[in-house]
């Protein structure tokens, strides 16, 4: 028996340990449904770590679809189906099965910005204070003679 070739398959599978397991007796539906559900619970997180790298995230179809963008670079990622797709390379496909393989894969294609650097505060200069000039209800000349 072949196995028929899907049409936009993974290509390989993201990098590090993923922290959800399938259990053994458990059907795909309920594997996707229950995926869907553990990655919703630590969007938080995604948020977190996407504010700290400037990615901007929109997560839709009732978080089905999770779209990362920082400038020109483009993450797609189906946690159900968990499927990630990096610039709409759909045969480039990579296997991620929960979010903090997910993130893993983000810090490749978004890493860090960088720190702006901190201007050191000017020394205070001592500054040299005029008088006040006060208004005089006197004419100028007035005062010269008085010497006011």
């Amino acid at each position: 028996m072949t196995r028929k070739r899907r049409r936009f398959g993974d290509r390989h599978k993201a990098s590090g340990k993923p922290v959800f397991q399938p259990r053994a007796s458990e059907g795909p539906k309920d594997r996707h449904a229950r995926r869907l559900e553990f990655n919703l619970q630590a969007q938080d997180k995604v948020k977190v770590w996407c504010e700290d790298h400037g990615v901007a995230l929109q997560i839709k179809n009732v978080g089905h679809h999770w779209i990362f963008t920082r400038e020109k670079a483009k993450v797609e990622w189906w946690p159900s189906s968990a499927k990630m797709v990096i610039n709409q390379k759909w045969n480039n496909g990579i296997h991620v099965i929960d979010y903090t393989q997910a993130l893993e894969e983000l810090a490749k294609v978004f890493p860090p910005l960088p720190k702006p650097a901190t201007q050191p505060e000017p020394t205070p200069v001592e500054q040299v204070t005029e008088p006040a000039v006060t208004k005089s209800r006197w004419p100028w000349w007035i005062r010269w003679i008085w010497g006011c």
